[in-house]
């Protein structure tokens, strides 16, 4: 699954907190399911809850959030330009577990494409830059 691995890199690359223990993000998996469809080819789309935890974090939220942010422009775009969406696509909980440390959980409702044609490697392909396609950029 290409888009948690892009994740997880974006946010230890952007919080300085977790370069030196990046061990302390871990990624889940939750509510997934696989549309697929009656055709020659295999390819389907996973939709899921990307549930991220950040164990013992002494960083602010707002780097996190903003490494987020930042990723979703570009892996998840139509989560940023739909407010409904929004509002239960990109969701946090914390547990303050001392004066300067929290558990850290973000919840992401994230869609990603798996292409498989018969006798050819999966491919995860990224996601189509919508500004060049509808010129917004």
């Amino acid at each position: 699954m290409r888009k948690l691995q892009t994740l997880r890199a974006a946010i230890v690359a952007a919080v300085p907190t977790l370069a030196g223990c990046p061990e302390n993000l871990l990624v889940f998996v939750e509510s997934g399911s696989v549309q697929a469809f009656q055709d020659a080819n295999h390819s389907h789309r996973l939709d899921y809850t990307a549930n991220l935890v950040l164990l013992d974090f002494t960083g602010d939220l707002g780097e996190v959030t903003r490494a987020v942010v930042a990723w979703l422009k570009i892996e998840q775009a139509d989560l940023l330009q739909n407010p409904e969406r929004m509002a239960e696509g990109f969701t946090f909980e914390a547990e303050l577990t001392s004066h300067s440390t929290m558990d850290l959980s973000i919840k992401l409702r994230l869609m990603e494409r798996c292409i498989d044609v018969p006798g050819q490697p999966v491919t995860w392909p990224p996601e189509p830059d919508l500004d060049a396609l509808f010129g917004h950029g």
